[in-house]
């Protein structure tokens, strides 16, 4: 029972690092390609049909969430950049 719960609480904190680094490429990507969030929100609209609050990229790129798959097909269209690359935590970007 004690393995089970310490194999739930490392799989926790992998998934954080991860969700964590993933922010991390999606920021730099936004910034390297000269972008605020708040432009990217208003492509995001335009390109997308969808709105996308300030807030929620901000939660993406914090690590705090992932974005849906369609959504973050879009913002590596929008960086110029790929998915993989967004999504390989050994490639810097």
């Amino acid at each position: 029972m004690q393995k089970d719960k310490e194999k739930e609480e490392e799989l926790k904190r992998v998934r954080t690092e991860y969700r964590k680094s993933v922010g991390n490429k999606l920021k730099e990507a936004r910034i390297r390609a000269g972008y605020t969030q708040k432009d990217v929100c208003r492509i995001v609209k335009e390109r997308g049909n969808y709105d996308m609050p300030q807030a929620v990229l901000s939660n993406y790129e914090c690590g705090n969430r992932m974005p849906p798959m369609d959504t973050f097909a879009l913002l590596a269209k929008i960086y110029k950049t790929s998915a993989d690359e967004l999504l390989d935590n050994k490639s810097p970007i």
